[in-house]
């Protein structure tokens, strides 16, 4: 069975501009990964709703329903 997958979308002003240090989005991303998952796709944006609402179009865009039959 393959590993479930995930993204992390840190959302930050500060930290999209270099000004401070993302710790919250590795932190995720290796609590994901030692809970078994595949870590696809990790972004750092800024608080700016299009840009948020693009990215989560695209993440939504990548997702794979299995074919599941009981």
């Amino acid at each position: 069975m393959e590993a479930p997958t995930a993204w992390v979308i840190t959302v930050s002003d500060r930290c999209s501009a270099g000004e401070a240090e993302d710790r919250s989005g590795p932190a995720v991303a290796a609590l994901l990964a030692e809970a078994g998952f595949e870590v696809t796709g990790r972004h750092l944006i800024p608080d700016v709703v299009d840009e948020i609402r693009a990215l989560l179009r695209e993440a939504a865009d990548t997702v794979v329903v299995p074919n599941v039959r009981a």
